[in-house]
C-alpha cells in the first residue's frame, strides 16, 4: 500500500474511534458519582463488592464498597457472602449525618 493510503486509514480511524470510545466511556459509567453526594430519596442503582454483612431477625445490613463503602438495608431474606459482587437499586436515606441505602431489588453479578 502507498503510504499516503495507510495514512488516511489512520486519521479515519482516529477520527471515528476516539469520539467512538468517548461515547461508550459515557454511557457505560452511570454509577461514578458516590453515594455521598446524592440527595436523599434520590433513587440509585450501584454495583459493588459486599465488604461486610450483618445479619438480624429483621434486617439485614451490607456493607458494600463502591467509590466508598456503603451501608445497604435490605429487609427481605438474603443470603449473601464476603466478596460478593452485587447489583443494589434503591433509595438514598440520610441517618445521623451518613448515607445509607434502602434496597428494594438486589442481583448477585
Amino acid at each position: 500500500m502507498e503510504e499516503k493510503t495507510l495514512l488516511l486509514i489512520a486519521v479515519i480511524c482516529c477520527l471515528l474511534g476516539i469520539p467512538s470510545l468517548w461515547l461508550l466511556a459515557l454511557l457505560n459509567d452511570l454509577e461514578s458519582e458516590p453515594v455521598l453526594f446524592l440527595e436523599n430519596e434520590d433513587f440509585v442503582e450501584i454495583k459493588g463488592r459486599i465488604v461486610g454483612l450483618v445479619q438480624k431477625e429483621k434486617v439485614t445490613i451490607v456493607q458494600v464498597q463502591h467509590t466508598d463503602v456503603v451501608p445497604v438495608f435490605i429487609f427481605d431474606n438474603v443470603s449473601f457472602k464476603k466478596d460478593q459482587n452485587i447489583l443494589i437499586k434503591g433509595k438514598i436515606q440520610e441517618e445521623k449525618g451518613k448515607k445509607e441505602i434502602l434496597a428494594s431489588e438486589i442481583k448477585t453479578i
